[in-house]
């Protein structure tokens, strides 16, 4: 457990008893922390792709037109050959 910081987290019952039965019938997570850890980080991992593609879609929106330009003068040099 080498780095490892302790947080406190409240969560309701029936998210308890999710996480519980989650550890009892995995092999994987015998212990909540170990399922925790692993939700955040899966979770935590969406939310950056998300944002990454916000960015990139962002991009290319503002390059619209010189992307348009550029494929459009890639295609007419393809044609030409």
């Amino acid at each position: 457990m080498c780095g490892m910081k302790t947080i406190v987290v409240r969560v309701d019952q029936w998210t308890l008893d999710l996480i519980d039965e989650l550890c009892d019938s995995s092999t994987t997570f015998r212990i909540r922390s170990a399922l925790v850890r692993d939700a955040i980080r899966e979770y935590a991992a969406r939310v950056q792709k998300r944002l990454e593609d916000d960015r990139d879609r962002a991009i290319m929106h503002e390059n619209k037109e010189l992307l348009d330009d550029q494929l459009e003068a890639l295609i007419s040099e393809q044609a030409g050959k």
